[in-house]
C-alpha cells in the first residue's frame, strides 16, 4: 500500500489524527548533516550551535526517538517505526508545502502543511518553540483551524467585500479602510505555497491577510516606487471567505 493510501485510510478511519510532537533534537536527529537554517522548518534551538554541539544534540535526539518507541533498532542501524513513518512519508517527500507565518508584535509562529498532491488529507506542522506537534487533517479541517487562530477576536466580515485594485494613477475612494488595517494590524500573516506540478516545474502563490478592529484583509500584488507599475488588490473577507483563501493554499491541485 502506498503511502499516501494508508494515510488516506488512517483519516478515513479516526477523522483528524493527532501524530507525536517532535522536538528539535529528534529532528536534527533523522537530519544530521543539515545544518539548522538549512531546513526547510528551522530548529531555531539549534541556531548558533557548533557542529559539535548540534552532533551532541542529534545523538541525544536519537536516544529519545528510541526511548518513545518512534525508532527501533534495526541490526547496526535504526528504523522508523510506524508512528513515525507516517510523519516522514508525507514530511520527506511533499509534492505541495504551505508556509503560514502569523506576526503578532513580536512575536512569529509559523505553521506549515505538506501534501503528496491530492485534497484527501494534509500534515500540518506547529512550531512551538523547540516543540513541532504533527497531526493528519483533511484540508477544509486544517482551514478552519487556521482561520480560528488568524482571526480568533472574530473580525471577519458577514460576507466578502468587493476587490479594490490600486495601482499608481488610481486609488479607490474607499481605500482608506485598507490603510487604516494597514496602520494598525493586530495580526499579519504571510500565506505561501508551493506545488511541485513535475521534475522540472514548480508553482508557487503567495498573499498576505493584515487583521484588524475593522475587519480581515487579504491583498496581493506591488507597485514598483520607481516605475509605478503593478497594482494592489484588497479585499474585506468573511470567515467563509478566509477559510475558502486557507484551503485553495493548502491544497494547491488544479
Amino acid at each position: 500500500m502506498t503511502a499516501r493510501a494508508h494515510l488516506g485510510q488512517l483519516l478515513e478511519r479516526n477523522g483528524d489524527l493527532d501524530l507525536p510532537t517532535l522536538h528539535d533534537d529528534e529532528l536534527a536527529a533523522l537530519f544530521p548533516l543539515a545544518p539548522p537554517r538549512a531546513l526547510l522548518v528551522p530548529l531555531a534551538s539549534h541556531d548558533g550551535l557548533s557542529a559539535d554541539e548540534r552532533t551532541a544534540r542529534a545523538v541525544a535526539g536519537e536516544e529519545s526517538l528510541l526511548e518513545r518507541g518512534l525508532l527501533a533498532e534495526d541490526g547496526d542501524g535504526v528504523r522508523p517505526t510506524d508512528e513515525l513513518r507516517a510523519i516522514l512519508a508525507v514530511r520527506d517527500a511533499p509534492q505541495t508545502v504551505t508556509l503560514v507565518d502569523v506576526v503578532e508584535g513580536d512575536d512569529v509562529r509559523s505553521r506549515y502543511a505538506y501534501g503528496l498532491g491530492g485534497d484527501a488529507f494534509v500534515l500540518t506542522e506547529t512550531v512551538d518553540g523547540d516543540e513541532h506537534p504533527f497531526a493528519l487533517r483533511t484540508p477544509a479541517a486544517a482551514a478552519a483551524a487556521l482561520a480560528h487562530e488568524i482571526d480568533r477576536d472574530v473580525r471577519a466580515a458577514k460576507s466578502d467585500g468587493r476587490p479594490l485594485v490600486r495601482t499608481a494613477d488610481d486609488e479607490p475612494r474607499s481605500w482608506a479602510k485598507v490603510e487604516a488595517a494597514l496602520a494598525a494590524p493586530e495580526r499579519t500573516v504571510r500565506l505561501f505555497a508551493a506545488h511541485r506540478v513535475s521534475e522540472t516545474e514548480v508553482r508557487d502563490l503567495e498573499t498576505s491577510i493584515v487583521v484588524a478592529q475593522t475587519g480581515v484583509w487579504v491583498l496581493a500584488g506591488e507597485v514598483e516606487a520607481a516605475t509605478g507599475n503593478g497594482s494592489v488588490t484588497a479585499r474585506q473577507l468573511s470567515r467563509a471567505g478566509l477559510e475558502e483563501l486557507l484551503r485553495s493554499f493548502l491544497a494547491m491541485v488544479r
